[in-house]
Protein backbone atom coordinates (compact mmCIF):
# COMPACT_ATOMS: atom_id res chain seq x y z
CA UNK A 1 0.00 0.00 0.00
CA UNK A 2 1.70 3.44 -0.71
CA UNK A 3 0.99 6.57 1.25
CA UNK A 4 -1.85 8.05 -0.56
CA UNK A 5 -3.47 4.59 -0.08
CA UNK A 6 -3.03 4.69 3.67
CA UNK A 7 -4.30 8.69 3.42
CA UNK A 8 -7.62 7.21 2.42
CA UNK A 9 -7.72 4.01 4.46
CA UNK A 10 -7.39 6.44 7.22
CA UNK A 11 -9.94 8.94 6.31
CA UNK A 12 -13.12 7.43 7.33
CA UNK A 13 -11.40 6.60 10.72
CA UNK A 14 -10.62 9.94 11.05
CA UNK A 15 -14.63 10.63 10.90
CA UNK A 16 -14.94 9.10 14.31
CA UNK A 17 -12.53 10.46 16.23
CA UNK A 18 -12.67 14.56 16.27
CA UNK A 19 -9.73 15.35 18.36
CA UNK A 20 -7.63 13.41 15.86
CA UNK A 21 -9.30 14.89 13.21
CA UNK A 22 -8.85 18.55 14.96
CA UNK A 23 -4.95 17.58 15.57
CA UNK A 24 -4.39 16.67 11.86
CA UNK A 25 -6.24 19.95 10.80
CA UNK A 26 -3.58 21.58 13.45
CA UNK A 27 -0.62 20.16 12.41
CA UNK A 28 -1.51 19.16 8.92
CA UNK A 29 -1.48 15.21 7.47
CA UNK A 30 1.67 13.88 6.51
CA UNK A 31 2.57 13.99 2.85
CA UNK A 32 1.49 10.81 0.80
CA UNK A 33 4.60 11.17 -1.34
CA UNK A 34 7.13 11.33 0.98
CA UNK A 35 6.18 11.37 4.57
CA UNK A 36 7.34 14.92 5.17
CA UNK A 37 4.78 17.55 7.32
CA UNK A 38 1.81 18.76 5.82
CA UNK A 39 1.05 22.60 5.72
CA UNK A 40 -2.50 23.83 5.79
CA UNK A 41 -3.13 25.91 2.63
CA UNK A 42 -7.09 26.78 2.94
CA UNK A 43 -10.28 25.40 2.97
CA UNK A 44 -12.35 25.64 -0.63
CA UNK A 45 -15.45 24.21 -0.12
CA UNK A 46 -15.39 20.78 1.78
CA UNK A 47 -12.00 20.13 1.19
CA UNK A 48 -8.82 21.16 2.67
CA UNK A 49 -5.52 21.93 1.15
CA UNK A 50 -2.20 20.59 2.22
CA UNK A 51 1.66 21.67 0.82
CA UNK A 52 4.65 19.14 2.14
CA UNK A 53 7.13 21.05 3.48
CA UNK A 54 9.48 19.36 2.06
CA UNK A 55 8.65 17.78 -1.10
CA UNK A 56 6.12 20.60 -2.41
CA UNK A 57 3.50 18.24 -3.27
CA UNK A 58 0.08 19.40 -2.84
CA UNK A 59 -3.09 17.23 -2.09
CA UNK A 60 -6.32 17.60 -0.91
CA UNK A 61 -8.84 16.20 1.94
CA UNK A 62 -12.12 16.32 2.10
CA UNK A 63 -14.00 16.77 5.61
Amino acid sequence: MNGYESLLSGATELEDDLSEWDEIQRTGPYCPICGGEGHLCGRLGESWHYRCRDCGMEWKMEG
